[in-house]
């Protein structure tokens, strides 16, 4: 008696709603979850203008999201552009607020107001916005989308005609300038690619993609394995052998079978090991770029064990023991071995000031920087000393912190202080402006155990 009853879909007994009843229900819903977002996005904009993420120690507002709310870094960044654009856009912003379009629509519109040019005079940039906020009744977003890039010719053909090279010019520096790559995990053992090219550089990647990933290249390099195993070489293992003569089997069979989609995912994968093998890539983080790839001794030695085994590659993604020894006969690989306790048993004998050595440990410990809610990865980061080696400290993985170079300049320069817990990890103390209690904080992001 008197115990609160969770509410359910059958307690608010939607499966008695009609037809045309649940169809108004989801569009009130719709309309309700529209005017939160357009709440939403004029916090964020008031946020980002007062630049309160930079005063309590966040790289950008994106970021500052992304900790804050634990959203994916895309959607933070996708949120934190709308509301900048509509604080620029102030009709957008109240159709927003109205119901007449929704963000997605919202979107799109501000994409298309994005590329126009600066000197057209705000009349002609209301009587666009207005123009395209008027199709949103009709159109959804890949339609305004269209719509936008034909919107000064609709609106003033004149005009439009005139400005036809300066638009383009200014598509093309807006593709630049987005230009963007990133490899998303899904967590169900696969990564994601997405991205923006610009077209003069999506055609120098195809042209190389291309290359390897036609089936004609494809039969080229299956005759040239072909060939290669037909000269033999009797000193090899018989268990090796006949491993590679499978793994080769099966590859040509599914070869005839792949989608040319499956096939350019596969070129993408070589054209970055023959980068990788060629030994001409630039050196980032102190040294030349590799694969890190951390496990257990026991299973990295043993292949008996291989199945007792799990690998970490240096993005905190996770692969099996018999993937991480395959690897490493194939690619640019540093095995850093691991004790029982997590520790690093061998990164190197070179003992010289942040060595490759000591950065490897250090790529391996703390993932990218450690300052509090930063997702900048290792290669972009610098070797701190905790204790500064002025003072003494040593320079030793104890005493180390990867930061990046904004973060490194905010604890020479700022009120935050760093240290080394007692399990070995860096810790951050914020000043008291930030908190009275000066708990301190580490970076979760990197954290993946």
């Amino acid at each position: 008696m008197g115990e609160k009853t969770v509410d359910t879909l059958e307690d608010r007994r939607l499966w008695a709603l009609s037809d045309s009843e649940l169809t108004d229900r989801i569009d009130d819903v719709f309309t309700g979850l529209q005017n939160l977002r357009a709440q939403w996005l004029e916090l964020i904009a008031e946020l980002d203008s007062r630049g309160l993420p930079a005063k309590l120690g966040a790289t950008t507002t994106g970021a500052w999201l992304r900790d804050r709310l634990r959203i994916h870094p895309r959607t933070a960044t996708r949120d934190l552009t709308l509301a900048r654009n509509l604080r620029r856009l102030p009709g957008l912003a109240n159709a927003l607020a109205h119901g007449t379009v929704n963000t997605e629509q919202a979107e799109a519109i501000a994409a298309t107001m994005t590329d126009l040019p600066t000197d057209l005079g705000q009349a002609l940039h209301t009587e666009v916005e207005q123009t395209l906020i008027g199709f949103a009744a009709q159109f959804g977003p890949p339609q305004l989308a269209q719509l936008g890039q034909r919107a000064l010719e609709l609106v003033a053909p004149d005009v439009a005609d005139a400005h036809a090279a300066q638009l383009l010019d200014l598509q093309e520096k807006r593709a630049r300038r987005d230009s963007y790559f990133t490899l998303s995990p899904d967590g169900l053992g696969r990564t994601r690619l997405s991205g923006i090219l610009t077209n003069d550089d999506a055609a120098t990647v195809s042209a190389a993609i291309e290359s390897l990933s036609s089936p004609a290249a494809i039969r080229t390099r299956g005759a040239g394995h072909r060939d290669k195993r037909s000269d033999g070489d009797g000193e090899r293992a018989d268990g090796a052998d006949r491993a590679d003569r499978a793994d080769r089997a099966d590859r040509a069979d599914c070869d005839e079978e792949q989608t040319p989609g499956r096939r350019r995912a596969h070129a993408l994968v070589q054209l970055s090991q023959i980068a990788l093998a060629g030994g001409t890539l630039p050196h980032h983080g102190g040294g030349r770029p590799q694969v890190i790839v951390t496990m257990p001794f026991q299973p990295w030695r043993d292949a008996t064990h291989a199945a007792l085994g799990i690998g970490q590659l240096s993005n905190g993604r996770l692969v099996t023991a018999a993937t991480v020894r395959r690897m490493a006969c194939d690619a640019d690989i540093l095995p850093v071995v691991l004790g029982g306790d997590g520790e690093v048993l061998d990164v190197g004998r070179q003992r010289r000031t942040f060595t490759p050595a000591i950065r490897k440990a250090l790529y391996v410990r703390d993932r990218g920087c450690s300052f509090p809610a930063c997702g900048q990865p290792p290669e972009r980061c610098d070797g701190h000393h905790v204790r500064p080696w002025t003072h003494g400290g040593m320079t030793s993985l104890d005493n180390a912190a990867l930061l990046c170079r904004r973060h490194h300049n905010l604890i020479h320069d700022g009120d935050w202080t760093v240290r080394i817990a007692a399990d070995r990890l860096p810790e951050f103390v914020p000043p008291t402006h930030i908190d009275p209690q000066q708990r301190p904080r580490r970076n979760q992001y990197h954290r993946r155990t």
